[in-house]
């Protein structure tokens, strides 16, 4: 069995200079969440699909003239060979975020990578495990599209992918159509939503935050090498993840960002 895989840290030293991409699209999908397309120019966009969750740096200057760095997982759609997607969250007090949220079609933006991200045996591992907070979201979309790719280059199943996605209130969740289609068109892949706040009436969520109970009842069960576990939140989600993915006896996981 392959050994538990590394932490981020150790793949998130940029090594290359900054490189112009176009912007050629830029779409609201949510509330402060915006949706930039990017021609691809000279990079092999396989690289951003093998690396599963392979990341650029984005930098800005704040008002200070404060330089600020932050890394952002991309996706590319199956069958799409010149264009490669972001999906931002946009925070008040975010210096690169409020710069991408500014950009329009026509746009350079200059990005440095991609750096790469979880590194794993395709053909060994057969179920994953992703748990994802708020904008956590976004490098799933990689993993998910990544095995969607390889699944149909490979002409064989796609792997049981089981999300938990977890927000405080249903208009927080980001890309929710897209996620839906991609459960209804692929039987692989399982999507179930989690709600801290959620309204009086809901009721096809998970009410409450991330627990061991929820990740033992909605994810496939630790199962060595074959399984595999990765997730993506805010610093506190991913602590309270990391600590239930200990006890729950999952040996191979990564923690995005």
């Amino acid at each position: 069995s392959h050994a538990a895989l590394p932490d981020v840290e150790s793949f998130a030293q940029p090594v290359e200079d900054y490189k112009p991409y176009v912007v050629t699209a830029v779409e609201t999908v949510a509330a402060s969440v915006v949706k930039l397309t990017l021609e691809c120019g000279s990079l092999d966009l396989g690289a951003l699909l093998d690396g599963r969750g392979s990341h650029f740096y984005i930098k800005a200057n704040a008002s200070d003239g404060k330089e600020h760095v932050r890394p952002y997982t991309p996706f590319v759609y199956p069958g799409v060979t010149d264009k490669f997607v972001f999906v931002v969250k946009v925070y008040p007090n975010g210096v690169v975020g409020t710069k991408l949220a500014s950009l329009v079609p026509g746009d350079m933006l200059e990005m440095m990578g991609p750096t790469v991200g979880a590194k794993y045996n395709m053909e060994k591992v057969t179920r994953f495990g992703l748990v994802a907070g708020g904008s956590g979201i976004t490098p799933m979309f990689n993993v998910i599209y990544a095995h969607i790719k390889w699944a149909e280059e490979a002409n064989k199943p796609l792997p049981a992918i089981s999300l938990i996605y977890c927000n405080r209130k249903e208009e927080d969740i980001i890309m929710k159509a897209e996620l839906d289609a991609l459960s209804a068109e692929h039987p692989g892949f399982k999507v179930t939503y989690a709600l801290s706040q959620p309204a009086q009436d809901s009721g096809f969520w998970l009410k409450g935050r991330v627990s061991k109970e929820m990740m033992r009842e909605h994810l496939p069960s630790p199962d060595g090498e074959q399984t595999f576990l990765c997730w993506c939140g805010p610093p506190g989600f991913n602590d309270i993840v990391e600590c239930l993915a200990k006890d729950l006896g999952y040996e191979n996981t990564y923690q995005f960002g």
